[in-house]
């Protein structure tokens, strides 16, 4: 079975910011990169995550606690671009998970910045 159209080029960006010290790590991977079971996860997982139907209700940026860590999830590829905003607490279990998975990839590209 093949990939879907746009998903070799898919490319998914997490930037988590905020909390007390306020490290901004920025992580990048994409789907082309990983071999073919991590690739098949990672559409499966982001289609649990619905992340069109979170951008549609994700809150403006800055609510939340001052302490807070924030997270942006942005999707690109051919077949278009999708970008999220969720503060730790409105994170639901999927993207959490997607998060915390994406974390031990070894593909994964990460920048990390101070405040």
């Amino acid at each position: 079975m093949s990939a879907p159209a746009g998903a070799h080029d898919l490319r998914l960006t997490v930037v988590r910011g905020g909390g007390v010290a306020g490290i901004v790590v920025r992580s990048e991977l994409t789907a082309g990169d990983l071999p073919a079971d991590d690739h098949r996860h990672l559409l499966a997982a982001l289609a649990r995550c619905r992340m069109d139907d979170l951008s549609a209700r994700a809150p403006a940026p800055g609510g939340g606690q001052p302490d807070e860590l924030r997270y942006e999830l942005s999707l690109t590829s051919s077949l278009g671009d999708c970008s999220v905003r969720l503060g730790e607490r409105e994170l639901p279990p999927a993207v959490r998970s997607l998060i915390d998975w994406i974390d031990g990839l070894p593909q994964v590209t990460r920048a990390v910045s101070g405040p």
